[in-house]
């Protein structure tokens, strides 16, 4: 058990400082989160012992003031329930969680670039769309099939970033950050457009288990697209080598 002892403006001895695991949240250094119940936060000086600003945590997390104690600063929306963590699995971007959904959303882009091309060739000889955008019983008008080529176009580039930035989170790549944000916007963009117009069309009701299989296979994705928010949002993604264990708090 941790208790604080506040080099700061404010020093609070004594007391269960009430941190979660020991995780690698970006920065220079692995740190523990401030639990919600924390004592240390808005606790601390937003200043270092010399009285100069220190704009932002361990992390590179812009401060807020009034500041926490210590090198982590606490982000009070990531927590759903007071008292409760049970964010900070989702809030982790090396947990097996993570891992999981990554290399899932790898192997689902790889399928995707597959059907994609199934579907151009069948297209291109027969003139007709079939899976993955099945039409209604009166088929596809000619508008909207070459609204759903150029979609299952961009589907195929951003496929192809997806799986760039799948090595990329696997190698620590820095531009991770960047093309991941792409990527899996793009992707969710594309979903909701396919999803609204499929819908509307009709062909949801014709072709029932295609698309709902599709929302199946597609549900991890925006998993991932919620906690990859996190990350970025939170300043996770750390530059430095992911093998650093000093801590401080």
């Amino acid at each position: 058990m941790l208790y604080l002892t506040a080099h700061s403006a404010t020093t609070i001895t004594n007391t269960n400082a009430l941190l979660g695991p020991l995780v690698e949240d970006g920065g220079r250094a692995w740190t523990r989160a401030l639990l919600p119940d924390s004592p240390a936060i808005n606790a601390g000086s937003c200043a270092d012992i010399a009285g100069n600003p220190v704009a932002t945590d361990q992390r590179g997390v812009l401060r807020i003031s009034p500041c926490d104690i210590g090198a982590y600063g606490h982000i009070v929306w990531a927590y759903l329930a007071e008292g409760d963590a049970q964010l900070a699995i989702m809030r982790n971007l090396d947990s097996p969680l993570a891992r999981c959904l990554v290399g899932y959303y790898g192997f689902i882009q790889t399928i995707h670039i597959i059907v994609l091309a199934r579907a151009a060739v069948l297209f291109i000889v027969t003139g007709r769309i079939a899976f993955p955008a099945p039409p209604p019983l009166e088929g596809w008008s000619p508008q909207a099939s070459h609204f759903l080529v150029g979609l299952g176009s961009a589907d195929a580039v951003t496929a192809v970033l997806s799986m760039a930035f799948v090595v990329g989170y696997f190698s620590h790549a820095r531009w991770r950050i960047w093309l991941g944000t792409l990527a899996l916007t793009s992707a969710m963009c594309s979903a909701v457009v396919f999803a609204y117009g499929t819908i509307a069309s009709g062909a949801w009701a014709d072709n029932l288990l295609e698309y709902l299989s599709l929302l199946v296979a597609f549900a991890p994705v925006a998993v991932l697209f919620v906690m990859f928010g996190l990350w970025v949002i939170e300043g996770r993604f750390s530059e430095s080598p992911a093998d650093q264990s000093d801590n401080n708090v």
